[in-house]
């Protein structure tokens, strides 16, 4: 973090501002296949959009296997987190990708 935010700094001193896009509507982890790299093994019922249907498989609005389940406390609270904490340290601006979703009757859970 510290190199990251002294090549920011450096950056706002040559005039330049800095903005962060992150990515907060899916994981790596990808779908029920994918590897178990983080939230999955932390509380995957908490941290992904499950198929109501068969909870061993994600919501997958986003293309990429899995959707993060944004209306659960603990998740929206980590997406506010990291944003003010790069706003606060170094960024000029944060942008968060939530991409808008779908209603869940609007999709297929991903199977594989």
């Amino acid at each position: 973090m510290d190199e990251f935010r002294d090549m920011v700094k450096a950056l706002h001193r040559a005039g330049i501002e800095v903005i962060l896009d992150v990515v907060y509507n899916h994981t790596a982890e990808g779908n029920h296949l994918g590897p178990t790299l983080s939230f999955r093994g932390i509380d995957n019922a908490s941290y992904y959009r499950l198929s109501p249907q068969d909870p061993r498989y994600y919501m997958d609005y986003t293309g990429c296997g899995n959707t993060l389940n944004v209306t659960h406390p603990r998740t929206l609270q980590l997406i506010m987190d990291s944003c003010g904490i790069g706003s606060r340290k170094c960024m000029s601006m944060v942008f968060a990708s939530t991409w808008p979703l779908p209603s869940p009757g609007n999709c297929m859970p991903s199977t594989g």
